[in-house]
């Protein structure tokens, strides 16, 4: 059943996305504009911390859906990066 949604999902998505190593597919505090759905490749969600440091909390792959956990709050937690 998940993968079939999916597959809905990819099939009635408005926009698609390219992205190279290390682009951002979003920033930590941006304004939540949709969730995501990586079709290939791998992000990987991380949140930087005001002392340097990072924490990656997922690293999405094919088939992963990305930021439904900010479908009801206002701002993106963390930043999605490109990693291939």
């Amino acid at each position: 059943m998940y993968i079939d949604f999916i597959d809905l999902l990819i099939a009635k998505a408005e926009k698609r996305r390219s992205l190279k190593q290390g682009a951002f597919l979003f920033h930590q505090g941006g304004a939540v504009h949709a969730v995501y759905v990586v079709e290939d490749g791998a992000i990987a969600l991380t949140r930087f911390h005001e002392d340097g440091t990072s924490l990656v909390l997922q690293h999405a792959g094919k088939r992963s859906l990305l930021a439904e956990a900010s479908v009801y709050s206002d701002v993106y937690h963390c930043h999605a990066i490109a990693e291939a």
